[in-house]
């Protein structure tokens, strides 16, 4: 289990590392009993609109579009969504919440190591340094999710 003290020392005063870590316990409790994509649809089924709304995290591709947060949660499922979810966190950080996300846990399957720093790294470095960006992973493998701060 993730505990919320390990995504504090990620991404520190941040808003909302305890929900992260609320969604990163449930999904590996689902997935445990299930496997990791159906855990996440069927977590996904289970939030309703209100779960989200002013809370503290914004959330991709789920949830409902709100108020800018601290903190992105980003879920990729399996090597056809990881680019174009990449894609969206950039956008959300520097276009729609410009300034205002500090930090994106991206949530996956699957990591493309090599294709993530030849394709997206630079931009994302870009947000490091302009926003003060923290971009963390955390992969499942297959029991648990190991967790990893890719940038700064």
């Amino acid at each position: 289990m993730i505990r919320n003290g390990e995504l504090r020392d990620i991404f520190g005063n941040c808003a909302g590392a305890g929900i992260l870590a609320g969604v990163l316990d449930n999904l590996t409790y689902r997935a445990r009993e299930k496997d990791f994509r159906k855990a996440v649809r069927d977590w996904s089924k289970s939030q309703n609109d209100t779960t989200w709304e002013g809370g503290a995290i914004n959330t991709m591709p789920y949830g409902k579009p709100g108020s800018c947060r601290d903190l992105l949660l980003v879920i990729s499922l399996g090597r056809n969504e990881f680019d174009k979810r990449l894609h969206e966190a950039h956008d959300h950080c520097a276009v729609t919440c410009h300034g205002i996300t500090k930090g994106v846990l991206f949530v996956t399957d699957f990591w493309d190591n090599e294709k993530f720093w030849d394709l997206r790294a630079t931009t994302f470095e870009k947000l490091a340094k302009k926003y003060g960006l923290i971009l963390a992973v955390a992969i499942w493998t297959g029991n648990s999710f190991a967790l990893d701060k890719i940038l700064p």
